[in-house]
């Protein structure tokens, strides 16, 4: 247990759902970062004395260096401040609730895994319309990465066997249940964990409830022995792929993950989607459990031709036990034949059964059999990169991104921000060819392939091209998953990028108040607020979207954002990574209108904008002040 707990110091939730507390890693990210400000004014005033300056600098002066730099309200010349915002609020008004719902609809309308020919097809869609709208450059790359997949004529399998009548009592294997029509379609593939490899085994079950190291203590506290057996774990607490992990470090052969309806569906089996947003029995969270972003193969190197690549056997990135996901429908057909002693109050979930730790049932006739067929392949995934060319800084460049592909319809995850982003393409399209304007620094929009495998496009292009983004990116802004709720706006981000963003979202209205005055900002505060008075939280970023290999990696100060849903306690929204996530569910429960998914346009416009054309770029200090949470 002590090689458990030393692997999992750091099982946060990867989810960019979830509002992380103040933490470790980043107190010593900011003190990392005030360190570096202090330095920088101490050079500068150095600098400033030793050369006799004037008293005010040229926009030469500006550091050149990358990174922790956020745009100030003050331009060169009340001019250019008066046709920026003019040009500004003309892009923002041309935004329409039609137009993005139309790219969710385009986007959602059939599955489009990493790796897979839809999801290249769409990336090409996206190709031609920034080409359309005479973007100066737009580029499909390619990276042939490490995935997986299972085979559609022999899908993974599940079984309760009762060896002592020597026959299959339960049966676990293809599709889910279609729970609306537009869920029927032949390339859903069947649910599977991304990066599990194959195997057969047969064990005892074991109950571990969230599969958290606190959890794995509990069964050893209670000399519950997990070597051989297969254990199940509901999901929530931890990211999927720890939960994995901790089985395997405990001696597990294999591991069997499920939605708990107590997690996803609180308000009873029977009001669940189709009638309700609620989970339903029939739903599968499918995802990775890959221990490392980008591809496993090509640590720090991006996947192109030439690069060494790892073999299988030599990585730590992936699981050495089968794993496979269920439906809760199913789950309880396992949960309920579990012996041994009952689970305290807090391992129960609500299933309406009592839940045991087992291992195996009362008679020890129960076993269960897991079959994973699930194949490592080699395929092509995409990334598109769109650029608008600066006028007075090209070489600095404002980026935006969101991940394509999706692991079925992707109706929020991640189609509600591809719709987002490209609206404001367009936006930004009818700006370029219609007006005089040009940004004053470069604008890069990007579309991420193969990012549910563990952000593997996006973290290929930042490696290879580390060196010029360290030297010219200012900001990146990323919209995945853009509009899971109608809550309220929430963003998370470097804390010198936090005046920014409270500014622009105090410039756009709320679409779901019942005060027409209350601002995205107003409501934020309320219903978010933070330690300090009238301001809403800002907490730092995680691991589980495209802004990772950005702010981690390499340094470039990032924002992510969306509107969310009240939470409850629960980090996801219910039909997360699910066949029923879809434009349907997200048209019928969460944003009939659009008109969310138009505000989050209009606030991701504005701050792309503001980064892009404001004259002056300073360092904003104050902003690592108190910056976790706040």
């Amino acid at each position: 247990m002590a090689e458990l707990v030393r692997l999992n110091q750091l099982e946060a939730e990867r989810h960019v759902e979830e509002d992380r507390p103040p933490n470790r890693f980043r107190l010593y990210v900011g003190l990392g970062i005030l360190g570096a400000v202090v330095i920088f004014f101490l050079g500068f005033v150095i600098g400033y004395f030793a050369t006799k300056a004037g008293p005010s600098e040229s926009p030469a002066m500006v550091p050149t260096g990358p990174v922790n730099v956020l745009p100030t309200t003050s331009p060169t010349g009340k001019g250019d401040e008066s046709k920026y915002k003019q040009l500004h609020e003309m892009m923002v008004d041309s935004l329409t609730a039609e137009n993005v719902e139309e790219f969710s609809r385009i986007f959602t309308k059939r599955p489009h895994v990493g790796g897979g020919e839809q999801n290249r097809k769409l990336g090409e869609y996206i190709h031609d319309k920034w080409v359309s709208y005479k973007f100066d450059h737009v580029e499909m790359v390619r990276y042939d990465v490490f995935l997986s997949r299972p085979p559609r004529n022999k899908p993974n399998v599940v079984q309760i066997l009762d060896v002592f009548i020597g026959s299959v009592v339960w049966n676990v294997t293809g599709p889910e249940k279609i729970a609306e029509p537009s869920e029927n379609d032949p390339l859903v593939l069947p649910p599977f964990l991304g990066y599990s490899p194959p195997g057969i085994v047969v064990g005892d079950l074991m109950y571990a409830n969230y599969g958290t190291v606190d959890d794995f203590l509990e069964l050893e506290k209670r000399n519950l022995k997990c070597t051989g057996k297969i254990v199940i774990m509901r999901y929530g607490k931890i990211f999927r792929g720890n939960k994995v992990l901790n089985a395997q470090n405990c001696g597990a052969v294999g591991a069997l993950l499920y939605s708990d309806p107590a997690d996803y569906s609180p308000q009873g089996m029977e009001e669940t989607f189709p009638k309700t947003w609620w989970l339903p029995g029939t739903g599968t969270q499918r995802g990775t459990i890959g221990l490392a972003d980008g591809d496993p193969l090509t640590p720090l190197l991006p996947s192109i031709d030439g690069v060494y690549r790892l073999a299988i056997n030599d990585t730590d990135a992936i699981p050495k036990i089968p794993a496979q996901v269920l439906t809760y429908d199913n789950a309880v057909e396992f949960l309920k034949r579990l012996g041994g002693k009952s689970v305290p109050s807090s391992w129960a979930g609500g299933l309406g059964i009592v839940y045991k730790f087992g291992p195996g049932s009362p008679d020890g006739n129960f076993k269960v059999r897991l079959e994973v067929n699930n194949q490592f392949v080699t395929l092509p995934a995409y990334n598109v990169i769109g650029t608008i060319l600066g006028k007075e800084e090209p070489d600095r460049w404002v980026l935006m991104g969101n991940h394509r592909d999706a692991w079925v319809f992707g109706g929020v995850d991640p189609s509600s921000g591809s719709a987002v982003m490209m609206e404001v393409s367009r936006g930004l399209g009818k700006l370029l060819n219609e007006t005089d304007w040009r940004p004053r620094r470069t604008i890069k929009l990007c579309s991420w392939g193969a990012e549910e495998y563990g952000l593997v496009g996006s973290y290929e292009w930042v490696e290879e091209n580390r060196n010029m983004l360290r030297d010219k990116a200012v900001m990146y802004l990323n919209v995945d998953s853009a509009v899971k709720g109608n809550y309220s706006f929430g963003a998370n981000g470097n804390p010198s990028l936090k005046s920014l963003v409270y500014r622009e979202t105090a410039s756009v209205k709320d679409p779901n108040g019942r005060e027409k005055s209350v601002s995205v900002y107003d409501r934020w505060s309320k219903k978010y607020p933070s330690s300090s008075p009238g301001k809403p939280q800002f907490g730092g970023l995680g691991s589980g979207s495209d802004y990772a290999p950005f702010s981690h990696f390499i340094g470039v100060p990032s924002i992510d954002m969306s509107y969310r849903f009240k939470s409850m306690n629960r980090t996801l929204y219910p039909v997360y990574h699910t066949v029923h996530d879809t434009f349907y569910w997200q048209k019928t429960f969460n944003d009939p209108h659009f008109t969310t998914h138009l505000v989050m346009s209009q606030i991701g416009a504005r701050i792309l904008l503001a980064a892009a054309d404001t004259p002056l770029i300073s360092l904003q200090s104050h902003g690592l002040q108190n910056s976790s949470g706040t």
